[in-house]
Order: C-alpha cells, then sequence, then structure tokens
C-alpha cells in the first residue's frame, strides 16, 4: 500500500485536475471541462440524503453504510482477503485511510443536520461522503 501521503495526494491531484480547462474561450463560448482521474483511484460515494442525521440510529446508519462501502472499496484494491498477514494488513491499511477521509465528512454531515432542525439553514453545504484511495496494485 502506497504511504498515506501518497494516498491523499493522488486524491487531491484527481479533484484538481478539474481545473483544466476552467479558462474562458477567446470566442465567448463556454469552457470545455476535462476531469481526468488517476486510472488506479478507486472511489465509493454514501449517500445519505434519506437519513435525518439530527438522530442517533441515522448516524449509526451512515456509519455503517460507509462501513460497508469502504469493506467493498478495499476488496477491490487489496483482492480477497486470504487470511495471508500482508493481505490483511494491506486491507486494514486501506480501511485506515478510508476512515481518516470519512469521518470528517461524516461529523460535518452531522453537524450540517443539527444547523438545519435548530435554525432552519446551514452553512456547510449538502453532499455526500466520498471516499477516494490509490490502488497499490502489488
Amino acid at each position: 500500500m502506497k504511504s498515506a501521503k501518497a494516498i491523499y495526494a493522488c486524491g487531491a491531484v484527481a479533484l484538481s485536475m478539474a481545473a483544466i480547462g476552467l479558462a474562458s474561450p477567446a470566442s465567448g463560448q463556454s469552457p470545455t471541462i476535462l476531469v481526468k482521474q488517476a486510472p488506479d483511484l478507486v472511489v465509493r460515494t454514501v449517500a445519505y440524503d434519506d437519513l435525518n442525521l439530527t438522530t442517533p440510529a441515522a448516524q449509526h446508519a451512515l456509519v455503517g453504510r460507509v462501513r460497508v462501502a469502504l469493506t467493498d472499496l478495499c476488496g477491490e484494491i487489496v483482492g480477497s482477503r486470504d487470511g495471508y498477514w500482508m493481505s490483511q494488513t494491506y486491507f486494514d491499511s486501506c480501511r485506515h485511510a478510508g476512515w481518516s477521509q470519512a469521518q470528517p465528512q461524516i461529523n460535518r454531515a452531522v453537524q450540517r443536520a443539527r444547523e438545519i432542525s435548530m435554525t432552519g439553514k446551514s452553512t456547510i453545504a449538502a453532499s455526500a461522503v466520498t471516499i477516494a484511495i490509490t490502488a497499490d496494485r502489488h
């Protein structure tokens, strides 16, 4: 598994690639936006728009959805967990990297739900939990 720094850098590179082509053409036509994703970047998006995240049950449900998505994502990256120590180490490393991305997003989603329930609005944009991890094909 690549280092955590490389994992995050690849995700940042993939997202920053969206900036290619954002300059307006001289002709006044709409710009062409080109988004490139690293070929070894594996992404999962977990929706939560059907959950009322002000309740502990809904928060638990979101964590469960993220857990399932991470198991699927890391399974795709690592392959089958064949019982060997190295495979389990890669899988655990992948899940750790995924949780480090997902947890802040979960926290923001819960905070947004709380703000909306108290004030009717929130400064936090609605979103889904997105996890992107670089596959280390070993």
